[in-house]
């Protein structure tokens, strides 16, 4: 789900979505992301989606090639701390590269007034102005170059549809459903207040005549508008990898997804792009709770995002040492979504993207124009000293056809990078960092000078005056970095702190407000 965010009506990738019987429109899904993990002929499929519809809920239908060994609820924070593990690299926008670069052009202007400033061919003496120009130009092309790489209801059956499982998970009134036909999955849809689309009737009955087992849940909104619910958790076996795409694309015009595959090498889909592409090897707790006993899950570390972990208990649990994780992208068209998308294996090679956001796009491209347009401006001031051309002349004859190339390959340059919308997937890490640092120094702080007052009062006052007034929120569904929650623990408390990895860390607090130490062993 990104992690990207996409804007529009968008199908979800995983099966259909449908709408209650009294409700004429079919529910809108405005994003989509997904975690796929695969080892030992298990897939566990972890997906969530941002949905958009009428009435008081909504019905999913999922197709699976077989039963499933478990459903479960996934925490809102799981796919989103992925996401930002393995984004790619966002070029934001720069003033450094159009400010030098327009430096450039005014001594390129100057350059081409003095070889100009009278008519006729000029000495060959050397320059300091042009030589100036040479090194300065060099110079930019090098910073350039490298710049450059990098419902609440529960669900009924009919006597035609086998319900093979049944479950509650989180918002999901969840049914794993055999039938014999689509006529079948239709009526059972229907009974269930739903209005299955007949249009999937072809695509359902492939799956049937496959063998295949369709999860169907029923979810209820929570409010109006758009809405996000936590993710689903599913795991079933199957000898090969699969991303159900068939039921998606009926009556669908364009998917945008990204996929984050865990396994033992480096994944690939056809129709989709690889952003990020790493081994994970464990690590150790973060430093900064090291002097308490906290207690933390597995936490997984790559070599190419050197300072953000995959520590979320409901991921590290699904990663191994040694496993590759890889970031799939892809805009699919009506041709891509006819076939359901098999994971591929290649040899693991380390890969980061870099996608520009759109103001870096446009400084990226400006700066490109611009370097463009000196050269041109260089290359036909030595034609015009040739020809005995006056600068002004050469202005009149060739300054239009010189700004219109350069602005034409500016033009160029920016339609064929990529641009992604700028989201919280890509945030920068100070931000996260920030908050860790103020839980680590207020927990020393009342190892030194215990609190006179309850430990709970005590430590929000304490992190109000760090953050200079700013409260960081109590831990909720989502755990944003920095995010906290006390609960009693005995005849003390329990810290629970969300790092910059989105890891869950608790601390234990002695009865006096003091935080345990890790040397302490009563």
């Amino acid at each position: 789900m990104l992690l990207l965010h996409c804007a529009g009506s968008v199908a979800l990738a995983d099966g259909k979505f449908m709408s209650r019987l009294e409700v004429a429109d079919d529910p809108s899904i405005h994003a989509q992301r997904a975690i796929i993990a695969f080892r030992d002929g298990i897939e566990t499929l972890v997906v969530q989606s941002d949905v958009d519809g009428q009435g008081a809920g909504y019905g999913w239908l999922l197709p699976l090639p077989a039963n499933p060994v478990s459903i479960s609820a996934c925490s809102p924070n799981a796919i989103r701390m992925m996401m930002s593990a393995t984004s790619p690299r966002v070029a934001s926008a720069d003033r450094l590269h159009p400010a030098v670069c327009t430096v450039l052009l005014l001594l390129v202007v100057l350059a081409c007034f003095d070889h100009l400033r009278s008519k006729g061919p000029k000495t060959t003496g050397v320059s300091i102005v042009r030589v100036l120009l040479g090194v300065t130009f060099v110079l930019v092309m090098a910073v350039m170059l490298v710049s450059s790489m990098g419902d609440s209801s529960t669900l009924t059956t009919t006597g035609d549809v086998e319900i093979l499982q049944r479950t509650r998970a989180g918002v999901y009134d969840v049914a794993v459903i055999k039938a014999k036909s689509a006529a079948n999955v239709s009526d059972w849809a229907n009974s269930n207040g739903f209005r299955y689309p007949q249009s999937a009737n072809d695509v359902v009955g492939q799956y049937i005549a496959d063998g295949w087992c369709f999860l169907a849940a029923k979810v209820a909104r929570e409010s109006e508008g758009p809405i996000t619910h936590h993710p689903l958790k599913i795991e079933f076996p199957t000898k090969v990898p699969v991303y159900p795409m068939r039921l998606t694309g009926v009556g669908q015009d364009h998917l945008a997804l990204d996929l984050c595959v865990i396994a033992s090498k480096r994944a690939e889909i056809r129709s989709m792009r690889t952003w990020f592409c790493d081994s994970y090897r464990r690590d150790a707790p973060s430093s900064r709770f090291d002097a308490f006993r906290a207690r933390t899950p597995k936490i997984y570390k790559s070599s190419l995002v050197r300072f953000v972990r995959i520590g979320h208990p409901d991921v590290s649990p699904m990663m191994w040492p040694g496993c590759v994780v890889t970031r799939l992208h892809g805009e699919l068209g009506p041709d891509e979504m006819s076939e359901d998308l098999l994971l591929g294996w290649q040899a693991t090679k380390p890969t980061r993207k870099t996608v520009y956001s759109y103001w870096g796009a446009i400084t990226r491209s400006a700066s490109i124009a611009i370097l463009v347009l000196a050269g041109l401006l260089v290359g036909r001031t030595f034609s015009a000293a040739r020809m005995g051309w006056s600068f002004s002349h050469l202005m009149r004859r060739s300054g239009y056809l010189v700004l219109a190339a350069s602005v034409l390959v500016g033009g160029i340059c920016f339609a064929v990078v990529e641009v992604v919308p700028t989201n919280e997937s890509f945030a920068g890490l100070g931000a996260r960092f920030a908050g860790e640092r103020a839980h680590q120094r207020i927990l020393n702080q009342l190892v030194e000078n215990p609190p006179h007052t309850p430990f709970p009062e005590a430590y929000r006052f304490r992190l109000q005056a760090f953050r200079s007034g700013k409260f960081l929120e109590r831990i909720k569904g989502t755990g944003q970095s920095g995010d906290y929650d006390i609960e009693r623990d005995g005849e003390g408390w329990r810290l629970t702190v969300v790092d910059a990895a989105g890891v869950f860390m608790t601390v234990p607090i002695s009865s006096n407000g003091v935080p345990v130490l890790a040397a302490d062993t009563r």
